[in-house]
């Protein structure tokens, strides 16, 4: 998260579970982490395809359009947060949506293509041994779990403000929350309840 005088970083994908500590360094979980993240490199290869190919007609290039539209809204308009200790504060930075459209659809697209890769998987190979400290999380949840350990990290002020302004890529918390938010499956695997940050009413997606 956002470090600065008299604020404590607080990792991104901290979570009011302990549980996820205890399991974010295991090697199954960074197995997982690795795969997410070569499948989702894979989805950016085709970004710039997808964003800047022909169009197939002008009906597809329409829908796509508005597609992407969703996108672009939401991540502009979910706000950049500060901790400070246990209070989270609002900040007048903002994210912008149309500057890192390419790499946010990529990631939504990347981590659709790992889940149907590592579903796949379990059906050809079985289920994996479990270990003690993932008995309380479905298969699922250790999925996600794995995506989001990826992207653990934490930023200084400065470095924040640098990034919104130089990055075609979404700060990381952007990175694991608003993909997430948008994938069903994840709301479905953590019974998050309708209406909520991570279960919204309306979803972005590109398919």
């Amino acid at each position: 998260m956002i470090k600065h005088k008299g604020i404590s970083g607080v990792k991104e994908t901290s979570s009011t579970d302990g549980r996820v500590d205890k399991v974010a360094d295991s090697q199954s979980i960074v197995i997982m982490a690795r795969l997410v993240r070569i499948l989702s490199m894979v989805e950016e290869s085709k970004h710039c395809e997808n964003m800047q190919g022909p169009c197939k007609n002008e009906e597809w290039q329409k829908n796509f359009e508005e597609r992407a539209m969703c996108f672009v809204e939401q991540y502009t308009s979910t706000p950049v947060l500060l901790y400070m200790g246990k209070k989270i504060l609002k900040t007048n930075l903002t994210n912008n949506g149309t500057y890192t459209l390419n790499e946010n659809i990529a990631d939504y697209g990347g981590v659709q293509l790992a889940l149907k890769a590592w579903r796949n998987h379990q059906i050809t190979h079985g289920s994996e041994p479990r270990f003690d400290a993932m008995q309380d999380f479905s298969n699922e949840q250790a999925f996600f779990i794995g995506y989001a350990t990826h992207w653990c990290g934490r930023y200084s002020l400065d470095q924040t403000i640098y990034r919104l302004r130089t990055d075609e890529h979404s700060l990381y918390n952007f990175r694991v929350n608003s993909v997430l938010a948008n994938i069903p499956e994840f709301a479905e695997a953590f019974h998050c309840a309708p209406g909520t940050h991570m279960n919204p009413k309306k979803r972005c997606s590109m398919y």
